[in-house]
């Protein structure tokens, strides 16, 4: 999927895109910052890899969406972070569910 695929997505099941910012690690580009007022921390549409977009989250976020559809995806800008990550089909198994 592409980055404004994400965003239509999200907008669309209530979420408020915020800004966007350099990502980090700064190879990452840039991400997008997105809200949502059933959640107390941030969401992300950044680069995953050199060519995927993906949902990435935090620790906190990360384990309660878990539970709803597991990511599907690794970070490989910095796996050490444990990042969770939903791309693609899994990203929108997610979006049905919340």
């Amino acid at each position: 999927m592409k980055r404004d695929e994400y965003e239509v997505i999200l907008l669309n099941k209530g979420f408020v895109f915020e800004k966007t910012q350099k990502g980090y690690p700064s190879k990452r580009g840039d991400d997008d910052v997105y809200t949502h007022p059933d959640f107390k921390f941030n969401f992300y549409i950044s680069h995953v890899s050199e060519d995927k977009y993906g949902l990435l989250t935090g620790k906190t976020i990360g384990e309660q969406l878990e539970n709803v559809c597991a990511p599907n995806f690794e970070d490989s800008f910095a796996p050490e972070k444990g990042y969770y990550v939903w791309v693609d089909d899994a990203f929108v198994e997610l979006m049905k569910k919340l």
